[in-house]
Order: C-alpha cells, then sequence, then structure tokens
C-alpha cells in the first residue's frame, strides 16, 4: 500500500486508495488509523509536494483527507485547531461520506465532556462564530432573499435562517416552519434540505449553556420511579436503546469497529419538569469545589504527560499509592480521553497480574479466568474502577459511581455507546449506583 512506503509518490491511483481507506476509517469511526493518517502519512504528503499539485480539484480531495481524519479526531484536538476546523473546513462534513455516519454534535459533545464546565460556552460561541464565517458550498441552488442571489454557503444560509427566525433561542416550531414554508428550503432536494437541517440544529444547540439543564452535553442515565432505565440527555428523558442493553451483555472485540446502529438512542417523546432536571444536573456535576480542584489538575497533568502514556500510566499507580483522590481521578480520566483505559487493564503487566490475583480472592476463579481470557470489556473496568475508587482512595459509593457515570460519558463519547451502562442515578433515593453484570 501506498501508505506504508517511506515516500509517497503522487499518482491518481494512491490518492484513490487513501481516500477509500479513509471512507471506511470514517465509517466505523476508527481513531487509531485517523491517528495514523495525521501523524504518520500526512507529513508525508506535505513532504512530497501533494499540495503544491497544479490541479485545485486534486488538492481539495487531498485536504478533505487531512479534514475527515482529524474530525475523527476532534475530541482530542486543540481548541484553537476545531475553531479552525468550523471556520474553513467543516463543510466538508456535508458530504454523505462523512454525514451519514458520524454525528456532528456527537463529535463536538466528545470533546465538550472533557472541558471544565466554565469553559464549554466560551467555546460553543467560538464556534457559533466561526459557523457565521465559513464561506464553504454546501448545497447547490443559490439562496434568494430580498431580490438578490447568495451563493449557498454556510455563512449565507445562517444569515437567511436567522433574518427570517431571529438571534436568540429559538423555539423548535419556529424552526420547523422555517424548512416548510421558506422558499429557499423548499427548492432544496430531501438530501440537501437534511443538510441545511443538520446545520441549523447544531447551530441552535450551541447557544444552549451548559449550566442549564438542556445543554448539559453528559448523557446521566437515570432508574426512575417505575424502576425503568432511561437516559437524561438534552434535557429531556430518552429510552435507553435496547442495541445497547445487547452490547453491554457481549464481550467487546477491540479489532470489531462498531457500526453507525450501534451509537445511536431512541428518544421518546417525554419531556421532563425543569425542577428535576435541575436536580440530576446538580447531583451529577457535584461538589463545587472538588470540580474547580479537579479542572486545575486535569490542566497540570494533561499538559506535563500530553501524549507519554507510559508515564501517565507510571503516575496513576504512584497516586493510589499515596492516595491523592483529585489526581487520581484525573488520571483516570485522562486515561478515558486517550482512550488507553481498555488498553491499560489488557497491557500493563503489573497491573493485568495484581488485578488476576486480588479478582480471584473477590469474585472467584471463573470471574478471574474470563478477565484473563478478554480484559479490555465495560465489566471489567467498571470493577477497575470501582476497586480503584472505593476499596483503595475510600470514596463513598455514590460519589464513586458519579465519577464513574462522567468517565463513562467519555468512553461513549468516542462511539462505544456501551458504558452508558457504566453507573446511573437512581432517582427515588437520590444518589449513583453501579451497573451489575
Amino acid at each position: 500500500m501506498a501508505s506504508e512506503s517511506k515516500k509517497i509518490n503522487f499518482s491518481e491511483s494512491a490518492l484513490r486508495e487513501l481516500e477509500e481507506r479513509t471512507i471506511n476509517v470514517v465509517k466505523f469511526n476508527v481513531a487509531e488509523e485517523s491517528k495514523y493518517f495525521v501523524d504518520i502519512i500526512w507529513p508525508k504528503i506535505e513532504a512530497n509536494g501533494w499540495l503544491k499539485l497544479p490541479d485545485p480539484s486534486v488538492v481539495t480531495r487531498i485536504q478533505k483527507l487531512k479534514f475527515m481524519n482529524s474530525f475523527v479526531l476532534l475530541s482530542n484536538l486543540p481548541n484553537n485547531q476545531i475553531i479552525g476546523m468550523f471556520s474553513d473546513q467543516i463543510g466538508w462534513y456535508f458530504s454523505p461520506e462523512v454525514m451519514d455516519n458520524l454525528g456532528l454534535w456527537d463529535k463536538l459533545k466528545g470533546k465538550l465532556v472533557l472541558m471544565a464546565m466554565e469553559e464549554r460556552d466560551k467555546f460553543k460561541e467560538e464556534i457559533r462564530q466561526a459557523l457565521l464565517g465559513n464561506t464553504q458550498v454546501i448545497t447547490s441552488k443559490k439562496i434568494e432573499r430580498n431580490e438578490k442571489s447568495y451563493q449557498p454557503t454556510i455563512h449565507n444560509w445562517l444569515v437567511d435562517y436567522t433574518s427570517v427566525v431571529g438571534v436568540g433561542k429559538i423555539n423548535p416550531v419556529a424552526v420547523n416552519n422555517y424548512f416548510v414554508t421558506n422558499k429557499n428550503c423548499q427548492n432544496l432536494t430531501n438530501y440537501e434540505r437534511g443538510i441545511v437541517r443538520e446545520l441549523v440544529n447544531f447551530y441552535e444547540r450551541l447557544k444552549r449553556s451548559s449550566f442549564e439543564p438542556e445543554g448539559l452535553e453528559e448523557d446521566a442515565v437515570i432508574i426512575d420511579e417505575n424502576n425503568e432505565i432511561v437516559i437524561f440527555s438534552d434535557g429531556r428523558f430518552e429510552k435507553l436503546n435496547p442495541k445497547i442493553e445487547e452490547l453491554s451483555k457481549q464481550l467487546e472485540d477491540e479489532s470489531a469497529p462498531q457500526s453507525p446502529a450501534e451509537k445511536k438512542t431512541v428518544a421518546s417523546s417525554a419531556g421532563v419538569a425543569s425542577e428535576q432536571g435541575k436536580e440530576i444536573l446538580a447531583a451529577y456535576q457535584g461538589d463545587e469545589k472538588q470540580k474547580r480542584n479537579l479542572a486545575r489538575a486535569e490542566k497540570k497533568i494533561t499538559k506535563k504527560f500530553k501524549d507519554d502514556i507510559s508515564k501517565l500510566r507510571a503516575e496513576f499507580f504512584k497516586s493510589v499509592q499515596a492516595k491523592d483522590v483529585s489526581k487520581t481521578i484525573v488520571i483516570l480520566r485522562v486515561l478515558a480521553q486517550k482512550q488507553d483505559l481498555e488498553k491499560f487493564l489488557k497491557e500493563d503487566e503489573r497491573l493485568f497480574k495484581f488485578l488476576s490475583v486480588t479478582w480471584e480472592k473477590q469474585y472467584g476463579h471463573e470471574l478471574a479466568a474470563e478477565f484473563q481470557k478478554n480484559p479490555g470489556q465495560l465489566k471489567f473496568v467498571r470493577l477497575f474502577l470501582q476497586y480503584v475508587l472505593q476499596q483503595r482512595l475510600a470514596i463513598p459509593r455514590s460519589d464513586a459511581a458519579r465519577i464513574g457515570m462522567q468517565i463513562g460519558n467519555i468512553m461513549s463519547g468516542f462511539g462505544k455507546q456501551e458504558y452508558k451502562k457504566m453507573a446511573y442515578f437512581e432517582v427515588s433515593s437520590k444518589t449513583f449506583n453501579w451497573f451489575e453484570d
């Protein structure tokens, strides 16, 4: 394959090969493959002059490859790079090979759940402004307004939309009326109407504050008064997708990427009272002082270790031995951000041996044998978090499960939707508990 050679010489076949590979990477949301492209292949493309080719259409195809692979990695990109993507590249998201496989809000949400609450609203506003300046064309026919014609760019579609519905927080009914009655929308094909609707819904979602129940980026799994499992998401209750139930019971095979169908939840029509939503939000966020401490510690850890996973793992052992609660929680969160928690259990010989012995004593030979056979599945990540947080750090069970739910949200942000069954909030007792297999 051309991407494996030391030098990548341009040819149409080499470009098509990279395009086909990237389409599959996006389809299955394979972060490791995208990282390989960005870190290894892209520098070779630049070094070998692909971006200086005389045909602009070819250069555009090449640049789109970088965008698609970077988009898969969005949750781990620096803030300024993400803003840049929304300023002049996000129009490529609305191509079928990307939009049909990855959710725009889902990808950004994976980034937002890693950020301190105080930073989220500011970041969302920066993205909104970046969209307003984006001049990429996303539909085919020109936009007609006030007897003038405009190119169907992201900027012009948002201007057309806000000229009709206004600039504040918009009622969903007004949004729907725009698509039903606006002549520019009526001129679109069904697929193009879906593009504009995706853009508008995303734009409206950026207006919501993370400090309000409808704006909380994380999903909180709830056991309601009827003892049914539901998800509190975007300010409403959603039924837990039966597919997630099925996934959580299966042994994971890391080599098998998840399909788009496994990433969806099915929303119910039931709303949520604002007071109950605020109660859930407050419970999920936890103590304000601890939040600030964790945010400060997370910045330090992220800056100190960056992509050095081996040193981060070593620091984890030190923090547990020192019973440093804040530091240990932060390292667990960062390991989840780096998609390393499952690998940690599988690859770290010291941890693997220790957990094998510990869990045989606590849970018996059968569970220990299953762990040794397939250590990187949800049930063992959950047991690992329980052991560290409750037994080693002496964190009360409810608080430990709340932290586990937050880490599960990070994992589900990478498409691992089974991690929604890490922990849940029980409405009747107002406590967090771990799911059990």
